[in-house]
């Protein structure tokens, strides 16, 4: 691999650096933002003027690194969410809206809301806080979604770090998501609930989750058939039965129930194929490319946009993008270039298991798959496709 094909690909690693940074010491000094800002004439004037040397030496690009990588650290503190909990311990009447249809997990529905006010014996504020709430099963909250107004009386935990080493870091997770405070809310303390009107997206796509999975129900005739259609399709693993899961994972194939770029793939494969006669022309092509985009980022948003889908979404727009525009492109770049949007609009979407296996085992295939099949070759057709295949596993094993 070269960089003069793939020439993104260098600047990944200034970002990555200065977000771990961020995330090593906490903050983002100013003085990283003067430093940034005062060192962006000097790289113009390097770039645009004839006759400087300092561009074409490899001093520039030190300079350039160093620059992504303080202004990076310094994005990561900025956009980084602040801490916004609740007070902990007492009994406040909070109003949150909803971000999201409950979730029934371990006998629990967990759901994020945003806490707008709150009033208690002494006090009262208006705040804006994420926090995660877990109601009782006995609460009718099933039905509830997105922009959906509620007022409770609960009491606000903080969550905690773990207490023993190598133990998953919930705090940590949950704080990069903005989220500082939970909550345990049984029925008697739901004071109010006050369905949402008017239109908000997140709203629309839960109503079009909501009458797909009536569709696959009515699809399938048992309950445990209609379960696994609705974890392959939209990634819900919270109406599949206990054997099924268990099946999977002995078998090794879990991933398949999470939505993936696999799916994406599948999704834009189809749009291929079914839209295939409008390949004729060149403006018959473009309404062919709007069409498979606007399908793509809407089941891209549909399923939650996670950042293995993200990655998909993006790459395969930018990669139609540029046969539509009779344009060659590299692979390797255009999943650097997703990489850097990503971080750019979430930076701590770094730490992220799905973000980290997603982008490795693509570059790994990406990297390793020519290498891997260029080193046997058969002359049979069919031992070829078979060695294609076991090439394609082995170098994604590898990333």
């Amino acid at each position: 691999m070269t960089f003069s094909r793939a020439p993104l690909v260098k600047w990944i690693f200034p970002i990555m650096g200065g977000i771990w940074i961020w995330d090593l010491v906490g903050y983002a000094p100013f003085w990283v933002l003067w430093l940034v800002i005062s060192s962006i004439p000097f790289l113009v004037f390097s770039a645009f003027v004839k006759g400087t040397r300092f561009f074409h030496s490899a001093y520039y690009g030190f300079f350039l690194w160093l620059i992504l990588f303080l202004g990076s650290w310094w994005w990561a503190g900025f956009s980084s969410p602040s801490d916004s909990r609740l007070p902990e311990n007492k009994t406040l009447l909070v109003k949150a809206i909803l971000e999201e249809v409950p979730e029934l997990k371990s006998g629990r529905y967990r759901v994020t809301a945003n806490v707008l006010e709150y009033c208690s014996a002494t006090d009262s504020a208006r705040v804006k806080s994420r926090v995660l709430f877990y109601f009782q099963p006995d609460v009718p909250c099933s039905n509830w979604a997105p922009g959906d107004e509620l007022w409770l009386q609960c009491k606000f935990l903080p969550i905690r770090p773990p207490m023993n080493p190598g133990e998953f870091n919930m705090e940590r997770y949950y704080r990069f998501k903005g989220i500082f405070s939970r909550a345990y809310v049984s029925v008697q303390q739901v004071v109010r609930h006050k369905t949402a009107v008017g239109f908000s997206p997140a709203r629309f796509f839960s109503e079009v989750r909501k009458s797909l999975s009536a569709s696959i129900d009515d699809a399938f005739r048992s309950p445990r058939e209609a379960g696994l259609g609705k974890a392959l399709v939209f990634g819900y693993k919270t109406e599949l039965d206990e054997e099924t899961v268990q099946a999977f994972s002995r078998s090794g194939t879990s991933h398949v129930l999470a939505v993936s770029g696999l799916h994406v793939g599948i999704i834009w494969l189809m749009m291929d194929r079914l839209l295939y006669p409008l390949s004729r022309t060149r403006r018959l092509r473009w309404v062919k490319f709007t069409l498979s985009l606007v399908f793509l980022w809407f089941y891209a948003l549909l399923t939650g946009m996670s950042p293995s889908v993200a990655r998909a979404a993006f790459m395969f727009s930018f990669m139609a993008l540029a046969t539509v525009a009779g344009k060659r492109y590299n692979s390797l770049n255009i999943l650097a270039f997703s990489a850097i949007i990503l971080m750019l609009f979430n930076p701590p979407v770094l730490f992220s298991p799905g973000f980290q296996l997603s982008y490795a085992a693509v570059a790994g295939i990406l990297i390793m798959y020519p290498l891997i099949n260029g080193a046997i070759y058969f002359h049979q057709k069919a031992l070829r496709a078979v060695w294609a295949t076991m090439a394609l596993t082995l170098a994604a094993q590898i990333a």
